[in-house]
């Protein structure tokens, strides 16, 4: 009895001692461990600044039991600086946690992980987060597959690939299964049924293929979130209808996007979800889903608050249910909806924030009753067929209003009411409709404004002096308008990313304001009325990928100025009145080769087009787990356009497509001289066109260094030598013009050479060749094609040059030889002369022979 009493005594001070020092030594020594391993990884910078002092309870990131302190729950996440180790991979030594033998919880989510070292320390725990990490594994989910005990399993966004281990979906206490944004393939296992504990289940953004069944899930009654899509449309397809079943689940977050859903049989919205009524969440976007908008889904789950139902087939009307619902997000674009917007939509759905219908066939105007909408965030009804005018009132007093996009309709008229009270506004979209008057000056006061289109509308008059307050602007587009004047001087905005001004009656200089947007990416003043030259502070453009300043009044020389611009990828000075030579320095720039600068496409910040990304947070206190909705509204940046002219023809270039599209046009102005060979340096260029000039001398053979060449035009201009053949070595060269110069010689012998057409080559009289249709012996053309009327009518005029030239020389010798004969015949000293002369060559010939 003494003894059990000693043992008590001694139980009792030990606990008072760590209840005083908040926990074991032998723990917060360990931590200490992992402390060391985080920052010599670290580049020596603490990554755990508040892990010092006796009790280690209290530090940030570990989480004790109590009575005795073990350390339960440990959170490493974020640890590891990203940006200086992105191209390292890093072991975590899991025996760091081999004093933690209560460990429950670890946490090691964003950092630079690529492995674990020795797994059988991972076999107690019960949450493991390893999300946005460079995890690829195999080895650790096999392991995992031996875990008894595991509820949360996250290893999301990192690198695992080949097929999911089917042993995972043994491990029958697991909860929450998050296998998201890696690069998974085949199929989805049937095994999944048997996770009977499941709450959360994340498959989407993976690459799996095959069909999957939804009966497989019908049985896991206490499944809350499901989502599940795939990188590749064309792999997977999901089926809700065959076989049919009825759910044991109530889902409060469903996602089916990308799934070709239903599409072996009907392509509707899955039946089972009349039988769902705790829906939050619903997004069945990117499906071609058929049939009319499901209103049932409104009417069944009057807690929903996002539905997302873009990129599908949808048709008929869009209809409401006959009560207020508290939705607040609604995405319908790209669909074939049509009618007109439900009068009384301000009324029924009171909390929406995101209404999106962009891509549809909606007419008819405004409904008055979205002026109800005071907590609206995104309106978006671009590209569809509204009309009337744009009553910019009924969006007045919305606080929280960030975008408003009506671009691509038919509206109408003046705007003549004000858009007041929206001091968020951030995108005002009103471009290609028929609005007319001028540009009102109520838009100034939209200060925190970073995007603005207006382009392709009826637009008069000047630029108004209030746009100078809009200093935080990214994005300026008044295109395709009849505005007029010269750029008021305030009109220097540092901020601004694209400027777009092009088919207007712009005139005076380019002003010197834009010389303060130093961030500019692209500066499109094209088909204006500029004048004055090309100014020299436009090397200030560090950025500038896009110059388009065609078909202005532009004169002067090229400014050396514009050798400065390192990160160029299209630049067009065609259509002005430019003297002087081609500046050899052009060789110098870009065109296509990154300089290690940010491009477009990063350097924009603001995003276009709406990036929809939902979150599940997941909350874990040792009784349950516990979820809540987030969501990510991102803007991805819309797409650039750009017209340039290439192959003769001019092309619209916009998106994705402009980061492998370069090309150089000084076409149709006044410029001499010769043709830099540092032109040849120019190796990624695509597009060339130095047509409609004077340059003169011989092509440089150092453009045969231009191999991705698709377009090359020198025509008319006054070159003169042979076409170089080493030319031929340019393969992907599709459309070549040089008519109208002074080459000659033979044109280049290769198969693609031949494909070009005959008007290639007019107006050089001295090159002959295969595509001449003869050899070069007979120097004649006897053209094939379109350009057969034009070359014979050459051929003439060269014939006809010929004949006059021997009917010339022939009368010429006649003349001569008649007057010779006559002054013989009429003075007989000078023929006695003559006939001596004779004598004195006769005898001489006679002696000499």
């Amino acid at each position: 009895m003494s003894g059990r009493l000693v043992v008590a005594v001694i139980l009792v001070f030990e606990l008072a001692h760590h209840a005083c020092n908040g926990c074991l030594e032998k723990e917060r020594l360990g931590l200490l461990e992992v402390k060391r391993f985080f920052n010599a990884h670290n580049f020596s910078i603490d990554s755990l600044p508040s892990w010092s002092g006796r009790n280690c309870c209290e530090w940030d990131g570990v989480q004790c039991h109590s009575p005795i302190p073990h350390i339960l729950r440990l959170s490493l996440s974020t640890l590891l600086d990203i940006d200086h180790s992105q191209h390292m991979l890093y072991l975590f030594h899991a025996s760091l946690l081999n004093p933690f033998p209560k460990l429950e919880s670890l946490d090691l989510s964003h950092n630079a992980f690529s492995a674990f070292t020795n797994h059988k320390y991972l076999k107690n725990l019960r949450e493991l987060t390893l999300n946005n990490n460079r995890f690829n594994d195999s080895k650790l989910l096999q392991e995992l597959c031996k875990t008894k005990h595991l509820v949360k399993l996250d290893i999301s966004s990192n690198n695992f690939s080949g097929e999911f281990p089917e042993c995972v979906m043994n491990i029958s206490s697991l909860e929450f299964l998050d296998i998201s944004s890696n690069q998974f393939t085949g199929t989805l296992p049937s095994t999944i049924s048997t996770l009977k504990s499941i709450k959360i289940l994340q498959l989407d953004d993976n690459n799996f293929q095959g069909t999957f069944s939804m009966a497989l899930l019908a049985n896991l009654s206490n499944l809350k979130v499901f989502q599940l899509s795939t990188k590749n449309t064309n792999n997977l397809q999901v089926q809700t209808e065959t076989p049919s079943f009825l759910p044991t689940f109530q889902l409060n977050v469903l996602k089916l996007s990308h799934c070709n859903l239903n599409s072996k049989t009907s392509s509707k919205i899955p039946m089972f979800l009349m039988s769902q009524h705790a829906l939050k969440f619903l997004d069945l976007s990117h499906n071609n889903l058929v049939g009319t908008f499901p209103v049932w889904l409104l009417k069944n789950n009057t807690d929903l608050e996002y539905l997302i139902l873009t990129n599908n087939s949808l048709t008929a009307t869009l209809q409401l249910p006959p009560f207020k619902h508290h939705l607040l997000h609604l995405r319908l674009s790209c669909n074939t909806l049509h009618g007109h917007l439900p009068y009384h939509m301000g009324f029924l759905l009171p909390s929406l924030s995101h209404f999106n219908v962009s891509r549809n066939s909606f007419e008819g105007n405004i409904p008055l009753s979205i002026r109800k909408l005071q907590s609206l965030n995104i309106f978006d009804l671009s590209n569809n067929k509204f009309s009337g005018k744009i009553r910019m009132s009924i969006f007045s007093s919305m606080p929280e209003l960030s975008r408003l996009q009506l671009g691509n309709n038919n509206f109408s008229g003046n705007i003549e009411d004000e858009l007041q009270d929206s001091p968020d506004l951030i995108v005002l979209d009103i471009s290609e409709n028929r609005i007319s008057g001028s540009i009102p000056s109520w838009i100034g006061n939209l200060t925190d404004l970073l995007y603005l289109q207006l382009s392709q509308n009826h637009l008069k008059g000047k630029l108004p002096i209030e746009l100078c307050s809009l200093q935080f602007l990214k994005f300026f587009d008044v295109s395709g308008n009849q505005l007029h004047g010269s750029i008021p001087s305030c009109f220097n905005i540092p901020s601004l990313n694209y400027l777009y001004m092009q088919h207007n009656n712009f005139s005076g200089p380019i002003p010197k304001a834009f010389s303060k947007s130093k961030e500019l990416v692209a500066f499109d003043l094209s088909q204006n009325r500029f004048s004055g030259h090309i100014p020299s502070w436009i090397n200030k453009f560090s950025s500038l990928q896009f110059l388009l300043l065609k078909g202005n009044h532009l004169r002067g020389s090229i400014p050396r100025h514009v050798c400065g611009l390192r990160e160029m990828s299209i630049m067009d000075l065609s259509g002005n009145k430019l003297k002087g030579s081609i500046p050899s320095c052009l060789g110098n720039m870009s065109f296509g080769i990154s300089n290690g600068s940010k491009s477009s496409y990063e350097s924009m910040g603001l995003d276009f087009k709406s990036v929809f990304f939902v979150e599940i947070d997941v909350l874990f206190d040792g009784k349950g787990m516990f979820w809540r909705i987030s969501h990510e509204d991102k803007y991805s940046e819309g797409e650039i356009e750009v017209n340039f002219m290439t192959k003769n023809r001019l092309e619209q270039y916009k998106g994705n497509i402009l980061k492998y599209m370069c090309g150089l046009d000084l076409s149709n102005n006044e410029l001499s001289g010769t043709i830099p060979p540092q032109i040849g340096y120019l190796h990624k260029i695509h597009a060339l066109n130095f047509s409609h000039n004077k340059l003169k001398g011989r092509i440089p053979e150092t453009l045969c260094e231009l191999k991705q060449m698709e377009s090359l035009d020198l025509s008319y201009n006054l070159l003169s030598g042979g076409i170089p053949s080493n030319l031929s070595q340019l393969d992907f060269l599709s459309f070549f013009n040089v008519s109208y110069n002074n080459l000659s010689g033979v044109i280049p012998m290769s198969p693609h050479f031949r494909t070009f057409v005959e008007g290639s080559y007019l107006g050089n009289p001295n090159l002959c060749g295969v595509v001449a249709g003869e050899g070069c012996s007979s120097h004649k053309w006897k053209p094939r094609n379109q350009y057969e009327g034009l070359m014979r009518d050459e051929g003439d005029k060269i014939n006809e040059y010929v004949e006059t030239f021997y009917w010339s020389f022939v009368a010429s010798y006649l003349m001569v030889l008649l007057g010779l004969v006559i002054v013989l015949f009429v003075n007989p000293r000078w023929r006695g002369i003559w006939f001596y002369f004779v004598h004195l060559c006769c005898s001489y010939l006679f002696n000499y022979v």
